[in-house]
């Protein structure tokens, strides 16, 4: 949405869109978000159901 903006705005305004900074920052979300999904894996893998929910 900020990028569309930016276009939309005039020169004057303090805006600028830094589309490689937009695209790095979005890469590194992604592989941050698929480190610790990965790390948490063996966790939620040696949870037993059953016990969780008290049965």
């Amino acid at each position: 949405m900020a990028l569309v903006l930016g276009k939309f705005t005039p020169e004057a305004m303090p805006f600028k869109a830094d589309y490689l900074k937009w695209v790095m920052n979005g890469l590194l979300l992604i592989v941050v978000a698929t480190l610790g999904s990965i790390f948490s894996l063996p966790t939620v893998l040696k949870a037993d159901p059953v016990e969780s929910i008290g049965g």
